[in-house]
């Protein structure tokens, strides 16, 4: 992301109380997901019941890229 110069930004949407605008948002984020216009780096996916390890794993600074909860 960084040598193509681009960002990833976060909104929380909780507060927000036009559900069009919310719909309108989540459809472009699903249509950005589905063009592949989005192309997360997964560092590593833990199991939901390890939720504490993934924690710590972020918290010492070991990821490079995101950390997944697996819920499976």
């Amino acid at each position: 992301m960084m040598s193509r110069n681009q960002g990833v930004f976060g909104v929380h949407m909780g507060t927000w109380n036009d559900e069009a605008v919310i719909a309108e948002q989540l459809h472009r984020i699903i249509d950005g997901v589905n063009q592949g216009a989005l192309d997360p780096v997964v560092d590593s996916v833990f199991a939901v019941e390890d939720a504490a390890q993934a924690h710590q794993y972020i918290h010492d600074g070991k990821n490079i890229g995101k950390v997944l909860l697996s819920f499976k």
